[in-house]
């Protein structure tokens, strides 16, 4: 998953109905553009730890804060979290592919007249 669909979705959207706020850190300004090409210039150890991300020349963003509890905090990026996500994301096409296999055949038993023989054949085609 890209970073930013992540800022973008999953923080946005964990905790239905609830804001986040980003927690800021103002740092030197940052040489940009024609600057940057003339001269080596370092990225901030922040961003290079994946701790942090610029926000803009001047700011870096730490994470996000839950509007109303600030005790909760969710960091920018967790490449932990991505990895758990990436595993369990292989399953679900083989999930929802037997979930539907059990709602055809609960579907075509409600029909009293075919034997559960005929069934299974046709759930074995359809699926």
């Amino acid at each position: 998953m890209d970073i930013s669909k992540y800022r973008r979705f999953v923080v946005k959207l964990w905790g239905v109905g609830r804001d986040w706020i980003g927690e800021y850190k103002s740092v030197e300004p940052r040489m940009t553009g024609s600057e940057a090409r003339d001269y080596f210039v370092p990225n901030h150890p922040l961003v290079n730890s994946r701790d942090a991300y610029w926000a803009n020349a001047v700011t870096l963003c730490l994470g996000y804060s839950l509007l109303g509890a600030n005790d909760i905090f969710r960091p920018i990026f967790s490449y932990k979290r991505q990895k758990m996500i990436d595993e369990f994301q292989r399953n679900i096409a083989r999930i929802v592919k037997k979930r539907n296999e059990k709602m055809a055949y609960v579907a075509i038993v409600k029909i009293k007249k075919l034997p559960l023989v005929l069934i299974d054949e046709i759930i074995s085609f359809a699926y």
